[in-house]
Order: structure tokens, then C-alpha cells, then sequence
């Protein structure tokens, strides 16, 4: 093997060589050589030395430069950014992060990284704006994923940096203004040029001049900003949701009461409906936001006192979002455990609560939408009507529910008070829409492992002990401990009237009304279902409650027998 001496000499010699013919092939093994046994014990200035050849090589090459590119990573790695930026020879980064410069783009990437590694190094490379434009740009527009992703890591490392950094206040990045400290935060968000260019790049809008993206790049530059804003929201949600250029944000479509960059990401950037996988990637944006939000979080928009659950402003739009993402978002993870206090879902109460709680509850437990099986031939390539994505949501429905019911035992005693209570008519009518879900609900036990998921075991595990046998479907639910002893009296009971107590029929009677024939329906629709469970099993029990049901089904929404006057809601104040 040859001395370092020798190695050097013999690469110095070959640079030289390429250098005066850059058609001259490159030696691959000689650079390998020189990267593995030379760079690790190189002189400081031998290093420097032999990084400005290389650079300068770069510039005439006519070939891979591939080679070159890994062995100025390695006689670099020693080196921070301040001390590439002290170099006699400049760093054209902005070159480096061309678009079409492709070949340079990750060796260009890997030096930046470095500026992660301090906050004052991220700070140095916020005061080159043409440069933090580049990476935003390159990030955005290149075709290549892997220097996307690498991209990314650097802009979030950057941010993180910033964060990091003691001196750095709420209220500087919020405003930003104030010292040095948060230049990355006020850079990225603050910078016209910087911020026009995430709306350019990712609208729908494909006419742009300065950009010429194609729909297939534009769709590629909205899936990146989807899952970059999650992560940044979960650093600092207030600089997504704020506006920073109000001129910027009419011009794509953006209200001024709108919340900026992560309101123009979820509901202004994606065609949804003529694109089936930006809308997986809208959905899982959703999940992916609550998610990192949850982590930093715990005491968001859901950690309200019981008295502003039931009295105060519900936190309608957390709740739309919670019911919109994949359940299995909803599963949270200690240490790499499942752990049912972490889940945002647990945050939900069911005695003091509000309608848009209830429906939440409802939608959650329900699982997806009812398919209609279509049927083919047996040796049809499309037999199997089995879908994965609807089975997991199947399947988390289930677990959610029975995690929420063993943590809320009284949760039909008190979805019941709610229905019964036909004063609060939203609050009434959420509640019975609560156990219509539960009825209908047709789940699934769990795919198998699943980090996704938690098993079997680990859900009893999650339940407080004795753990709750968990049913595969939501009428057998319904029909066992602890939720019999409350729905099935409910049902079965006539429904309630205020007539007597406040004569005359009016709005009062109307709502009435309503609230019967809501409670009519889910009592026909447990009929239906504790029928088609009868007609498969032949138990007794079921073929007893089927005759009661039957019976007070034939009377109607209205019993002779039924109770004079109705209840009238009092609240807890």
C-alpha cells in the first residue's frame, strides 16, 4: 500500500492532469483511496490546500463529479461553517443550488448543514438571503427527492437552531424585530422574496414566469410544503398562522382574516378533487400537524376547563380537524408505547360538554362510511373487495372507542342525560347522533403489527384493569356492559313532550318533535341491526330483546303509555 506521501502526490499529480485535459477520466479508485486512508490524517493546510484544487477542478470538469464531491465532503467534515466561510478561495453556494446544477446539489447542501450546528452559524447564513433563497428554491423546484428531503433537513435545521438559542422571545420571532437572535425565523418568514416564493411555487396557478413549473412540479412542491409545515408548526405555531405580507397573501387568494401560510396550505393550495394523491397527502398533512402539535402542545385548544366545555366557545375547528384526520393519528405514543392520556381524543369530555364534542365522539367511534361490496367473478384479478385504509379505520374506531368507554364508564349515563335534556336541543340531538353511530358502526379487529396500531395486548393494556371485552361490531357494543344498562331503557322509553308543562304548540313542540322522531330512528335502526345479528347467531337473548324492540317499534315515535311532560335541562353552572 502506498504512503500517505505517495497517495498525495500521486492525486495532486492526477488533479494536475484533469486540470490541463478536462476530458481525462477520472480515478475513481485513486479518489476512494485518498478519501479512505489520505483525508483522516492530512495536514490542516494540506487540506486546504487540496480543497481549493478540487473546488477549481469542479468548474472545468466535463464528467461524474461524483468522486470529487465525496472526497471534499470527508476532507471537510473537520471543518465548521465559519471556518469554510474563513476560506481564501470563496464558496459560490448560490451556484452549488442551482436547479440545473444537480450533480452539486447535495455537496453544496452537506456544507450549509453545517450552519445547523450553532445558533450564531445560522444566524451568519440568515444574512445571506440570495443563499437561504436558493435552498428554498432548490427544495421547492428540484426533480431530484433526494436533495429535496436533504433540503428540507437543512431549512428545518436551521429553524431549530434558532430556536435554541436562550436570548430568542415569543414576542421577537412573533414581531419580527429585535436583535440578531431568530435572523432564520425572521429570513424564511419575513423576507418578501423568500415568502412570495412558497405561494409562487405551490399555488394552482402554473403561468408564473420567473418559476415555468409544470403541474407535476407543482404537485411536487405542494407535497413537500405539506409535510415541512407540520414540523415547523410544532417549533413555532404562531409564525404559520399569522400573516406576514398582507399584499402577498390577497394575491393568492388568502382573506385578511385568514391565518397565513398553514391557512393557504390546507385549504387554499391543493385541487383535491382532481388529484387523488395530494388528497392522501392533504390528509395525512392533517395528521401529521396534530400530531407534532400534540407533542409540543398537551395543553392546546382541547385542555379547557369543564364549565368552558359546556358554557364557553367550543373549540369547533380542533374538533373538525381531530374528526377529519385517520384515527390512527389518534393513537399516542410514550416512549415508543402507546398511552391512551397522551391522545387528544382523551381531552374530549362527556358530562360537561357541547354538541360539537358529541359529533366529534360520533364520528370518531362510527369508523368509515358504510361500501357497497360490488361483485365479480371468482377468478376476476378484482375479487377481492378487501381495503386496507378502510379496514385500519375500521379497526382504530374500534380501540378508540372501547379506550374511551374504559376511561369513561359513565359515558352513555351521560350521553342519555343529554338526550333527555330536550331544552338544549343541539346538545339533545348530538347525543342520540352519538349512539346512532355506535349502533352502525361495523368494525374490525387490528391488521396485525402495526407500529401504526397498538395490538390487542397492548389495548387491554391501555383499559384500567379489568380490561372491557371489546366487540367487533357497535350494536354488540351497545347490547353489552356498561353501555346496556342506559341505551336500551332510553329507546324503549316514550319520548318526551313540553306540552303540558308550557302549553301551546310552538317552537317549544317543534323541537320536541324533532328530538322524538331523531330517538325513533336510532331505536329502528338498532332493530335492523340486532336483527341481521340474530338472523347469523340464533342466540335467545337476542331473539327476547328483538320481540321488545319490535313491539315498541310498532307504536311509533309517540306511546300512550309515555310519561306526562318532558325534562327540563338544568345546568351545571
Amino acid at each position: 500500500m502506498a504512503s500517505d506521501a505517495d497517495l498525495l502526490n500521486q492525486l495532486e499529480t492526477h488533479i494536475s492532469n484533469v486540470q490541463q485535459d478536462p476530458a481525462t477520466p477520472l480515478n475513481e479508485k485513486l479518489f476512494e483511496s485518498s478519501k479512505t486512508f489520505l483525508a483522516p490524517n492530512v495536514a490542516p493546510d494540506t487540506s486546504t490546500r487540496l480543497v481549493q484544487q478540487l473546488a477549481g477542478l469542479v468548474t472545468t470538469l466535463q464528467q461524474d463529479p461524483t468522486p470529487i464531491n465525496d472526497l471534499l465532503l470527508r476532507l471537510l467534515e473537520p471543518y465548521s461553517f465559519s471556518d469554510i466561510l474563513s476560506f481564501e478561495f470563496p464558496v459560490d453556494f448560490v451556484a452549488g443550488l442551482d436547479v440545473a446544477a444537480q450533480p452539486f446539489n447535495l455537496l453544496t447542501l452537506s456544507l450549509l448543514e453545517k450552519a445547523t450546528a450553532t445558533s450564531n452559524d445560522a444566524a451568519t447564513l440568515a444574512t445571506k438571503p440570495a443563499v437561504v433563497l436558493a435552498i428554498v428554491r432548490l427544495w421547492l423546484c428540484t426533480p431530484d427527492t433526494g436533495v429535496a428531503d436533504k433540503a428540507q433537513n437543512v431549512l428545518l435545521g436551521l429553524l431549530k437552531a434558532d430556536e435554541q438559542t436562550p436570548e430568542r422571545s415569543n414576542e421577537s420571532r412573533t414581531a419580527l424585530t429585535g436583535s440578531d437572535q431568530g435572523l432564520v425565523w425572521r429570513r424564511i418568514f419575513g423576507d418578501r422574496d423568500i415568502y412570495t416564493l412558497f405561494y409562487a411555487a405551490c399555488s394552482l396557478d402554473v403561468s408564473n414566469p420567473d418559476l415555468r413549473l409544470s403541474k407535476t412540479q407543482k404537485s411536487l412542491a405542494q407535497a413537500r410544503l405539506l409535510s415541512w409545515l407540520p414540523k415547523v408548526a410544532s417549533l413555532d405555531w404562531i409564525m404559520v398562522t399569522r400573516s406576514h405580507h398582507p399584499d402577498v397573501e390577497a394575491s393568492y387568494g388568502l382573506k385578511p382574516t385568514d391565518k397565513g401560510l398553514l391557512q393557504f396550505a390546507s385549504c387554499n393550495m391543493v385541487d383535491y378533487k382532481g388529484d387523488v394523491l395530494l388528497h392522501m397527502s392533504l390528509i395525512n398533512f392533517y395528521a401529521d400537524l396534530l400530531e407534532h402539535v400534540r407533542k409540543t402542545a398537551p395543553n392546546g385548544a382541547l385542555d379547557i376547563s369543564p364549565n368552558k366545555w359546556a358554557h364557553g366557545d367550543s373549540p369547533k375547528d380542533d374538533l373538525h380537524v381531530l374528526a377529519s384526520i385517520p384515527r390512527k393519528a389518534l393513537f399516542a405514543h410514550t416512549n415508543g408505547i402507546p398511552a391512551w392520556t397522551s391522545s387528544p381524543l382523551s381531552r374530549i369530555p362527556s358530562s360537561q360538554t357541547n354538541a360539537d364534542a358529541l359529533n366529534t365522539l360520533a364520528t370518531v367511534f362510527h369508523g368509515p362510511p358504510e361500501r357497497k361490496a360490488l361483485k365479480f367473478p371468482p377468478d376476476s384479478p378484482l375479487s377481492n373487495d378487501v381495503d386496507p385504509p378502510t379496514e385500519n379505520e375500521a379497526a382504530a374506531a374500534r380501540a378508540l372507542f372501547y379506550l374511551y368507554l374504559s376511561h369513561h364508564p359513565k359515558l352513555f349515563a351521560d350521553v342519555v342525560s343529554h338526550a333527555e335534556t330536550i331544552a338544549l336541543k343541539d346538545k339533545a340531538l348530538a347525543a342520540i347522533n352519538l349512539i346512532s353511530a355506535v349502533i352502525t358502526a361495523e368494525w374490525a379487529p387490528f391488521p396485525g403489527e402495526d407500529g401504526s396500531f397498538p395490538t390487542e395486548s397492548q389495548l387491554n393494556a391501555m383499559m384500567p384493569q379489568p380490561a372491557l371485552a371489546a366487540a367487533n361490531t357497535g350494536v354488540l357494543a351497545v347490547l353489552s356492559p356498561p353501555c346496556l344498562e342506559y341505551v336500551l331503557p332510553y329507546l324503549l322509553q316514550p319520548a318526551q313532550s313540553f306540552t303540558n308543562l308550557v302549553g301551546g304548540r310552538g317552537d317549544t313542540e317543534s323541537t320536541a318533535y324533532i328530538i322524538a322522531t331523531s330517538k325513533f330512528d336510532a331505536l329502528r335502526a338498532l332493530q335492523s341491526r340486532l336483527r341481521e345479528l340474530y338472523q347469523r347467531e340464533r342466540l335467545p337473548e337476542f331473539e327476547q330483546m328483538l320481540d321488545v324492540i319490535d313491539k315498541r317499534v310498532r307504536e311509533g315515535p309517540w306511546s300512550r303509555e309515555g310519561e306526562v311532560g318532558g325534562r327540563i335541562g338544568t345546568l351545571e353552572i
